[in-house]
């Protein structure tokens, strides 16, 4: 897996970006993530919004903080991650 970023979009989500450009590779691995965060069923988390490299994830702010990238770098991915503006 390669190495992405994570900012957050508001107060209410986090935009997960993989290298910006067309490669069915990084389609995968968001996919991946995609279905990972699903999988771990995670309280707060309403909504998960793919596109070609990057990934939007939509949360209940009073159930869940921006801490949340933390737990997407450190406990659902197996890569590092690069935080930006939390």
């Amino acid at each position: 897996m390669r190495k992405y970023v994570i900012k957050p979009c508001g107060d209410a989500a986090l935009m997960i970006q993989f290298e910006q450009k067309i490669d069915p590779a990084i389609l995968r691995e968001v996919r991946q993530l995609t279905e990972k965060i699903q999988n771990a069923h995670l309280k707060g988390v309403i909504d998960l919004i793919p596109s070609y490299a990057a990934l939007l994830v939509k949360f209940d702010p009073a159930v869940f903080s921006v801490m949340f990238s933390d737990v997407v770098g450190k406990k659902i991915c197996d890569k590092e991650a690069v935080f930006i503006g939390i």
